[in-house]
């Protein structure tokens, strides 16, 4: 009997293309913030995350990313610091960013990064995940207790995969949480990488443990990006469409 090929084993090799030919637009996220220990000492604590570029405005010389919420969530004192790392051939360089939006029930967030224009936007696929479809998660993966201090990637790495299905959580401002349910494997730092099929993005990484994943949907996304710029719900717009009114 022949052996039946896994997603992981063997991913999808249009999507490994994609995947490998768009990484310079996945970015490193850091948040560093100055607190208080229970003595009264200032300790600076780092999070780190993963983001991919969504537009890039060259009149303007910035570009906007899109992540996950909880990667910067709360709100940045003086002396805190949000930056963004891209890879070179040959090092990284950084930059800083401000959030321009936040909502917290969908878990996403959307990024200024002034001066960065390098990196090629990523593009939506234009349909919904499709059950069973291959796919390749991309971020920069920083696994709990492997280091003894912080550790930051060059280059993101990949995880390969497939969907498993979509669920419905919940509503909240007439905004859809959906989630796509994938096999690939969640680690620490990954949370606000795209995950691609060969179609093009499908979903942003949110969380998840070893062979299972959970990543925001598109739906949700468009819900979050037609907020942000004022858009009403109803309105029937593209992924493109709404992207082009971020401002």
């Amino acid at each position: 009997m022949a052996r039946r090929r896994t997603a992981k084993a063997h991913p999808d090799w249009m999507a490994y293309r994609r995947v490998m030919a768009v990484r310079k637009s996945v970015l490193h996220v850091i948040v560093k913030t100055i607190e208080k220990d229970e003595t009264g000492v200032e300790e600076t604590v780092i999070q780190i995350g993963s983001s991919f570029v969504i537009k890039v405005d060259l009149q303007a010389q910035e570009t906007f990313l899109l992540t996950c919420e909880h990667v910067v969530r709360g709100e940045l004192s003086p002396g805190d610091g949000l930056r963004v790392r891209m890879m070179l051939p040959v090092g990284v360089e950084e930059f800083p960013a401000s959030i321009i939006h936040m909502n917290t029930q969908m878990d996403v967030a959307i990024l200024r990064v002034p001066g960065l224009t390098a990196a090629a936007p990523l593009r939506f696929s234009p349909e919904d995940p499709i059950a069973g479809e291959g796919i390749v998660a991309v971020g920069y993966c920083d696994p709990d207790d492997l280091f003894a201090d912080s550790c930051y990637s060059r280059i993101p790495a990949i995880n390969p995969g497939c969907v498993r299905g979509t669920a419905m959580l919940y509503r909240y401002k007439r905004i859809p949480l959906y989630h796509a349910l994938l096999s690939c494997n969640g680690m620490e730092g990954m949370s606000g990488g795209p995950i691609l099929s060969k179609r093009g993005v499908v979903a942003m990484i949110a969380g998840g443990e070893v062979g299972c994943t959970y990543a925001v949907h598109p739906r949700t996304i468009l819900g979050v990006l037609k907020r942000c710029v004022g858009v009403q719900q109803q309105q029937n717009l593209t992924m493109e469409d709404v992207m082009d009114l971020i401002a």
